[in-house]
Parts: C-alpha cells; structure tokens; sequence
C-alpha cells in the first residue's frame, strides 16, 4: 500500500495510519471514561489535593453543602461512609440526575398482561 505523506501536517494519510489513529482515539475515549467512571466525591469544602477533578459534591452537583447532605441523609443520593466522610461514586451521581436512564428494563410480557 502506498504512503500518502502531507506536507504541511507532517502525517502519514494513509489508510493503515487513518485506521491506527482512529484506534488510538477510541482507547483513548475509553481511557478517559474508565477515568471519569472512576471519581468519587465527598461532602466537604475542600479539595482533595493531588486529584485531576474536583471531588466536592456539591460543586459535582452545583448545589449547596446543606441540600448536598440532605441528599446523603435522605438516601436519595447513595454513599458509603468511609474514615468518616460520605463519599458518593460517580455512578450515584449520574443515577440520581437521570434515574430513567437507570431504571429497571420492563419486560414486555408484562406490559402486555397489564
């Protein structure tokens, strides 16, 4: 197969690269949501130092500190107490913005019998 060599980019376009770097995107994308997917956050003010996000929970929410532990305390936001803090998974968050996306799939056998 022959090289395609542009110029200007200083890229190889051909083929076998445009496929090579559409599969080094999508492990990226992956590698980025497998990061995302990963972050916790806790009900505090502070940041945890060291972490590429910010983990405080209300600012995850864009809410106050008191509706954040209301949230917690209710159990309408799931966390776990770990050393003491609540800390509350990404997964969480995402189900509580959008619990349709999470609810349970309806088997069609018993929409139907309804």
């Amino acid at each position: 197969m022959k090289a395609t060599f542009n110029a200007q980019t200083g890229l190889d376009l051909s083929p076998s690269c445009i496929q090579d770097a559409t599969l080094l995107d999508r492990v990226a994308l992956a590698t980025a949501k497998a990061e995302v997917e990963g972050r916790r956050y806790i009900l505090s003010t502070n940041r945890t130092p060291g972490l590429n996000y910010d983990d405080r929970l209300p600012q995850r929410l864009g809410i106050g500190k008191t509706k954040a532990y209301e949230l917690v305390n209710s159990g309408e936001l799931r966390s776990r107490k770990i050393a003491g803090k609540h800390v509350v998974s990404e997964s969480a968050v995402r189900r509580f913005l959008d619990p349709e996306a999470y609810a349970a799939p309806v088997d069609s056998s018993d929409a139907q019998a309804a």
